[in-house]
């Protein structure tokens, strides 16, 4: 059993550690993003963790977090215990291959970590993304879920086009919604050395306001009531010390020179000027008022 590292908040202390795979049956679903997300949300929590990078045909992970471990090509029937071993003590996010279930040497080792950690008393829970406009996804990856015999799926609807069109449902399914993050912001964390932890807590100059939507965008996957609000307790208390942007982002963030604090600025100026516009509607009236306000800069 683990114990928060914030012993002043005994309330927040974590019950135990936690064994988390992200694995999708498709590639491009936002599996090394989500990983990524997770391994923030653990240190955010004042938590030990790993990541670890099980994709060794994409190495993603390892890419975007030097950090991470990784299994090598021909991993074999002691790299279950291996992994155990070198993690002992930490929270464990471990990227996986797109469907690595269809593979005998992924599926001893998802099942021989699975072993190994429960005994240990881990919680063993399995992220599994899915993206909008695929033909029979939720289905698939409901059937994928119900493949994970002691791990916990959690099925994440990543808005990654920013349209919402998820097809099939997810009715009776622990869900997570991770909103649309724009190309510039995702440029941004892609920068040699950033990540999204540090994006948040140590934004470099230039980049302040990215990583207040960073952390907005963040705040909002762990949502209230959920799986993760309820894990993780602390790093919601800390996301939610950062600003959130003043009004939503409505114009493009469509490379990372439109992600620095100035051009940000100027976006989120626009945009605050375009919800009032529509708060009050298209009328000559409302019209002249946002125009007053624009003019004695309460707007």
């Amino acid at each position: 059993m683990a114990e928060s590292l914030n012993n002043s908040s005994p309330a927040l202390r974590v019950v135990q550690y936690a064994l988390v795979i992200v694995l999708t049956n498709a590639g491009g679903e936002g599996k090394s993003l989500i990983a990524q997300l997770l391994k923030a949300l653990f240190l955010l929590a004042d938590q030990a963790v790993e990541i670890v990078d099980g994709d060794v045909g994409n190495r993603a992970t390892r890419l975007a977090d030097p950090t991470a471990l990784s299994l090598g090509w021909g991993f074999g029937p002691d790299t279950a215990q291996q992994i155990f071993q070198t993690t002992s003590g930490k929270n464990v996010v471990l990227d996986l291959g797109a469907n690595a279930m269809a593979s005998g040497q992924y599926h001893e080792l998802i099942f021989g970590l699975q072993q190994r950690f429960t005994a240990a008393g881990y919680r063993c829970m399995a992220f599994l993304p899915v993206t909008p406009h695929k033909t029979g996804a939720a289905e698939g990856v409901r059937k994928l879920g119900e493949q994970l015999a002691g791990f916990e799926p959690i099925y994440v609807k990543n808005n990654k086009d920013g349209s919402g069109n998820f097809e099939g449902s997810f009715k009776g399914l622990t869900t997570l919604d991770l909103g649309y993050l724009q190309p510039g912001l995702v440029e941004y964390l892609k920068r040699d050395g950033e990540t999204i932890h540090s994006s948040i807590v140590r934004p470099p100059k230039n980049f302040e306001k990215a990583g207040h939507i960073i952390a907005d965008w963040t705040r909002q996957l762990v949502g209230t009531n959920t799986v993760l609000s309820k894990m993780l307790p602390q790093a919601k208390i800390e996301l939610a010390k950062f600003p959130k942007p003043p009004s939503p982002i409505r114009f493009s963030i469509g490379d990372i020179a439109s992600a620095t604090d100035a051009k940000l600025a100027i976006n989120m100026h626009k945009s605050t000027v375009l919800s009032a516009i529509e708060r009050g509607g298209f009328t000559s009236e409302n019209l002249r008022a946002v125009a007053d306000r624009l003019d004695n800069g309460t707007l």
